[in-house]
């Protein structure tokens, strides 16, 4: 009941905001703008709180602060100005039947990922199951204090620098008494929602049609690899069985691959799944799209100023997509400047509002570690070592970057002009994407790629729409190149209905929940570095090292942890440690990297908890 005392009052908040701005919506336009500006307002409002107080004082605050500015906002908005959708009334048969089956599709790969319960323990599937560690070991530290913690809790003595947000949302959820499955689960499907109907709000600012925007967004849903499609072909011969057989159980991820090197995953199965900060990030982003493009037609100080500060408050939601947002700011910018040859417009004054907001956090993003972000050069993003450039272009990109070529150069006519705004960017991200990594995982440049291959689609739809209109012969060729650009995506889809794996036994839900009641949330456990290690994502406790990935892509110095827990394994550990570890967990079978002494472990520790799967020990102080 709490936690949805939480939702509605963000919501209201949203609401509200939403209102005062003043603006001209869709009518879908106004559940999805009160829903990403509510839950992003709302969780910084949170933030700011709970960094003041405790959670007992913060939340019930921080419900009587939205409830506040939520009248005043309400007290002080115009009354709510709508529009229709361009075209005839068949535009919303249209519409809704693109927003109920995207809902079903999301919802329904959202609710069976997001560490569903079933038979007394926790399932997810592919993709999302590793990400989830992560995200679950943040719901749970932060659900399991009464202060916020600051730290990282899969390494600890560790500054959390990583986009937070959405997991604090959801640790509110759960401590207000949701499940961790319902607390994942509501906020990113409502975000991504928010997102869908929000990006047709700027399709139809922008091109004034309905139809590009759905159907850019479907290519975009089954975008992945090039090649994904070849080796799904070569394996279908190869395995000897029926096409249906085949597709009830596909053999692997067609849209990222070893060989050939083709690392482009799909939108839903390895970006909206499993990076829950994209849910945060998409929705922040697509709200801003809509205001910039208001803005770009009805330049007014306060929209200005509005939008400068949603984007500024971006980093701490999802970095990738403020370095988006950030680069289409800049580029309205450089537009005006060049129209207007005045340096002082509307969008520096968004632009210095941004920053105003935004450098402290990127500042604490960059030096709370001491480490830096890790960037470095990386031409051809993962590309590697001897690998033809044009050649993993091609098994990665394919037809999309002669998409890009194309609509890039036509934008560049003179009639076609006004709209290159809107895409540049996007082409100047896709190529520093290539040239450049931002954190040492050069893989993580996807989520820039991502948003070009998102805008790719939708100004490639739109012409190839315009096209057929004029040339009716041009819609069977339009069919079959979508059909091939999205079989990959489609395939890597399909899969994540095939599968259903465990997450947490139910002996590790036993272990959480002795570690929940018999050990403080300041207390520091020695474990193997696995993703789905239960004293972290269930109970909420911080490790000396959680999954090496994850610290290796936020630069952390990971080897001298792992080595720490290699001679805990020993026996060869006390209580006095550079980590502050009390006690040690291991588990009835480790992975073959890691040594265990356990007749050492016996004999030097005192076993505190034990079942079939887990033993617990106390380490001793000297």
């Amino acid at each position: 009941m709490i936690s949805l005392l939480y939702l509605a009052s963000a919501l209201i908040l949203g609401t509200a905001v939403t209102k005062r701005l003043g603006i001209k919506l869709y009518p879908f336009e106004i559940p999805a703008l009160s829903l990403a500006l509510g839950l992003l307002l709302w969780t910084w409002l949170s933030l700011i709180l709970a960094l003041l107080a405790p959670y007992k004082l913060s939340l019930p605050l921080t419900l009587i602060v939205a409830a506040f500015a939520s009248a005043i906002c309400f007290s002080r908005s115009p009354k709510w100005l709508t529009q229709d959708l361009p075209g005839r009334g068949t535009r919303w048969i249209l519409w809704s039947t693109f927003t109920t089956a995207t809902a079903i599709l999301i919802g329904g790969l959202m609710w069976n990922h997001y560490l569903i319960p079933s038979d007394g323990a926790l399932y997810s599937a592919n993709a999302s199951w590793a990400d989830l560690g992560l995200h679950a070991s943040l719901i749970s530290h932060f659900a399991a204090t009464t202060h916020l913690p600051l730290d990282f809790p899969v390494a600890t003595g560790v500054h959390l620098t990583y986009p937070f947000l959405v997991d604090l949302l959801s640790a509110w959820y759960v401590y207000g008494g949701w499940s961790l499955h319902l607390a994942i689960f509501v906020p990113s499907l409502l975000l991504i929602l928010a997102f869908l109907q929000l990006t047709i709000g700027f399709c139809l600012r922008v091109f004034r049609s309905l139809d590009g925007a759905i159907a850019g967004l479907t290519l975009t849903f089954f975008c992945g690899s090039a090649a994904g499609l070849f080796v799904a072909l070569s394996d279908l011969h190869s395995s000897s069985l029926s096409i249906g057989a085949f597709l009830g159980h596909l053999p692997q991820d067609y849209t990222i691959l070893a060989s050939p090197n083709a690392q482009l995953g799909n939108f839903l199965a390895d970006a909206v799944l499993p990076q829950r900060a994209f849910a945060l990030g998409f929705a922040s982003f697509a709200a801003t799209s809509v205001l910039l493009a208001e803005l770009r037609q009805r330049p007014k100080l306060s929209l200005a100023l509005s939008t400068g500060a949603l984007i500024g408050l971006m980093p701490l939601a999802h970095a990738h997509s403020f370095v988006v947002a950030s680069a289409m700011l800049a580029a309205l910018y450089m537009e005006s400047v060049i129209k207007t040859r005045r340096l002082r417009n509307v969008w520096l004054l968004a632009g210095l509002t941004t920053l105003a907001i935004a450098l402290p956090q990127l500042l604490w993003q960059t030096f709370a570690n001491g480490t830096g972000t890790g960037g470095h050069l990386s031409l051809g993003w993962t590309l590697m070592p001897n690998e033809s450039l044009l050649g993993f272009w091609v098994h990665n990109y394919g037809l999309t970057l002669i998409l890009i070529v194309i609509i890039t150069l036509s934008l560049l006519t003179k009639k076609l002009r006004p709209y290159l705004v809107w895409y540049a960017p996007f082409v100047a991200l896709f190529i520093l994407a290539n040239i450049y990594s931002l954190q040492p995982f050069s893989y993580d440049n996807y989520k820039i790629i991502l948003y070009a291959y998102l805008f790719t689609f939708l100004f490639a739809s739109y012409g190839t729409i315009w096209l057929i209109k004029r040339h009716r012969l041009l819609l069977i060729p339009a069919i079959l190149i979508a059909l091939f650009m999205s079989t990959s995506g489609a395939l890597s889809i399909m899969r994540e209905y095939q599968h259903h794996d465990q997450f947490a036994s139910r002996d590790d839900i036993a272990l959480s929940s002795w570690v929940q009641s018999s050990t403080l949330p300041t207390d520091v456990f020695f474990t193997t570095d696995q993703p789905n290690q239960p004293i972290a994502t269930l109970a909420g406790r911080s490790l000396v090292a959680g999954y090496r990935g994850w610290l290796y892509n936020y630069h952390i110095d990971y080897n001298p942890r792992l080595e720490a827990i290699q001679a805990a394994l020993n026996g060869n550990t006390t209580r006095i440690n550079p980590y502050h570890a009390k006690y040690l967990a291991v588990a009835a079978y480790e992975p073959e990297d890691w040594t265990v002494n356990r007749a050492a472990l016996t004999a030097n520790y005192q076993t505190v908890y034990s079942n079939p799967t887990w033993t617990v020990y106390l380490l001793p102080e000297k």
